[in-house]
């Protein structure tokens, strides 16, 4: 028998047990499709001077039949099967040390591993409505083939040689899990399910080049991917019998809340905020380094924003805003005495301001009213748009010519961030704001709470080059807007009903 007609009967055997179980036993049968993230892949080289590797999760899918069993008190049983895959997938920056091609970066994603999977656990109702629900159980994996054999590229590579490199194909891991019910379109019955797999087997392992392709210098290591992953699976009630409770409380009385019941509300918000820090595409050379300040920084941001209510209970509202900020990026300059052109170390910083960028909200709130203070959870989409056709200079003196004001006549370091190097027009990204909601006066409110954003794209981008007497160096600078981490503050009016 083949490997392949080995692994269809395998899984066919596997769907026609739980097809019979299902036959046999009575309980609810649910069908659910998941994303899931999967660990970082484990590298034992990931640099060289022109070739730097980070690894990061992977999103891999499945599909999957489960069988719950519950008596009165909510405590139950369970059990699952279906197809499952994983992923492998790793962020390669290449500097090529030429003006025209400073560097290369790209993402190396691979998603495979098809797996059968098949469990059981328990499970318990939680809360008054009994809408919610957590598990605890066992899971098992066959793993049908190895989809990973060669990956990479000229200078980082991975091998898996079946011969060499096999991993045990069956799999064990702890799943917990905490579950949702929820209805769609009135009627339809739903659940999700927020779950963890907890594995210390190894899905993969193999062998692992990096080359030096201007020495031609290479190194070889290994790698490996652990089984455990992080994901969310949607399900949907095969038995139309199946009931969700209603609310205890009425739609239209929310305790508390009668004093911020509002048509709309109106405020003008500040953050303050760590950005994201700079990034330089420079080989690693022993005699200099560039790279972002390492010191704490904080950068402004001021708005408005509108908030107008989409539910009769007043929890939900709908939000639009509008921000200005600044934009800048940080470097810091080091260098040896036998590279400097005057003999003398240099250490020295830059702040460089570059223009503004305007920043649009458009989202909910859900609003939670405890003693007499609101409590107000945002999620919001934003768009971030660069303005001005920015220009900053970038320049390092040497240590003999401090005093001398840019542009530097000798500079060890100089060039320039400007949008004809490229940039994003729009960065697109998610916030989210939770806030504490305070009455000042009889209709005002202030708010103080905590912003996280996250958001792709190129902010700005900048070229620049490394030179003494004897060498010069080409690099770049990557100023992203994400990962926005810092407090919110705002100062509104609330228009009573």
């Amino acid at each position: 028998m083949s490997f392949n007609s080995f692994s269809i009967s395998h899984t066919v055997f596997v769907a026609s047990f739980f097809v019979f179980v299902n036959q046999i036993l009575s309980g609810q049968s649910l069908l659910g499709v998941g994303a899931h993230l999967t660990m970082p892949v484990n590298f034992q080289h990931t640099k060289n001077p022109y070739v730097s590797v980070t690894p990061v999760p992977a999103i891999a899918a499945s599909v999957t039949y489960k069988k719950e069993w519950q008596n009165k008190k909510g405590v139950g049983w369970y059990i699952e099967s279906g197809l499952t895959t994983q992923g492998l997938n790793y962020y390669q920056v290449d500097y090529t040390g030429d003006s025209l091609t400073i560097w290369t970066n790209f993402y190396k994603p691979h998603n495979g591993f098809p797996s059968v999977l098949f469990g059981s656990g328990l499970s318990r109702n939680i809360g008054k409505r009994h809408l919610s629900s957590i598990s605890a159980g066992v899971e098992g994996s066959y793993l049908l083939t190895q989809s990973l054999f060669m990956h990479g590229s000229n200078s980082f590579g991975l091998l898996n040689d079946p011969s060499k490199h096999a991993t045990a194909p069956l799999f064990l891991r702890l799943n917990i899990a905490y579950n949702r019910r929820f209805k769609c379109f009135k009627s339809l019955p739903f659940e999700a399910h927020f779950y963890t797999n907890l594995s210390f087997q190894k899905l993969t392992k193999g062998a692992q080049i990096i080359r030096n392709p201007q020495s031609g210098e290479y190194r070889e290591g290994e790698y490996y991917v652990n089984n455990s992953e992080l994901g969310l699976k949607i399900f949907a009630y095969l038995n139309k019998r199946v009931a969700i409770s209603k609310s205890i409380v009425p739609k239209s009385v929310v305790p508390g809340t009668n004093e911020w019941r509002s048509t709309f509300r109106i405020s003008v918000t500040s953050q303050l905020y760590v950005p994201t820090k700079t990034i330089f595409y420079i080989p690693q050379i022993d005699s200099f380094s560039v790279q972002a300040r390492k010191n704490f920084l904080l950068s402004p941001q001021i708005g408005i924003n509108m908030e107008i209510p989409i539910a009769k209970n007043n929890r939900w509202y709908a939000l639009a805003g509008l921000g200005l900020g600044y934009r800048y990026s940080t470097m810091r300059f080091k260098s040896t005495g036998q590279f400097s052109a005057d003999g003398r170390p240099v250490n020295l910083s830059n702040d460089i301001t570059y223009g503004h960028y305007v920043i649009a909200n458009i989202g909910i709130s859900r609003n939670v009213v405890f003693r007499n203070t609101m409590i107000t959870n945002a999620l919001s989409a934003t768009f971030t748009v660069p303005t001005e056709k920015e220009y900053g200079y970038l320049g390092i003196p040497l240590m003999s010519e401090i005093g001398e004001f840019p542009p530097y006549k000798n500079p060890i370091l100089e060039g320039a961030i400007d949008y004809k190097y490229g940039r994003s027009t729009v960065l697109v990204g998610v916030e989210y704001n939770p806030e504490f909601n305070f009455h000042i006066l009889k209709s005002g409110f202030m708010a103080v709470g905590l912003v996280f954003n996250l958001s792709r794209g190129v902010m700005a981008q900048g070229l620049f080059t490394v030179s003494n007497d004897d060498s010069k160096y080409y690099g770049a600078l990557i100023q992203h807007f994400s990962k926005k981490i810092g407090l919110s503050v705002r100062i509104g009016w609330n228009k009573p009903k």
